[in-house]
């Protein structure tokens, strides 16, 4: 049963990665209305609070991601 839950958890998250890819991709850019009005923006920069979000949810995905494996190669067992 171990196995095919990992080849579950993979699958899953494998098709969360692709689906939004591919539903991103353009493979024709000519389809595209070209932009009516054009604003320049003069942001200053680098922006930490986003970096800091960004860093934060790869963290917690990472750590979702090994608490998977890790329950899943404990095979549910307890230890005591």
């Amino acid at each position: 049963m171990g196995r095919e839950l990992l080849g579950c958890v993979v699958l899953t998250a494998l098709l969360l990665v692709a689906a939004p890819m591919a539903y991103a991709a353009d493979v024709n850019p000519r389809h595209r209305p070209a932009p009516s009005v054009v604003v320049k923006v003069d942001d200053g920069g680098f922006h930490w609070e986003d970096a800091g979000v960004g860093a934060v949810g790869t963290l917690a995905g990472g750590l979702l991601v090994l608490g998977l494996v890790l329950t899943i190669r404990s095979g549910g067992r307890r230890t005591q």
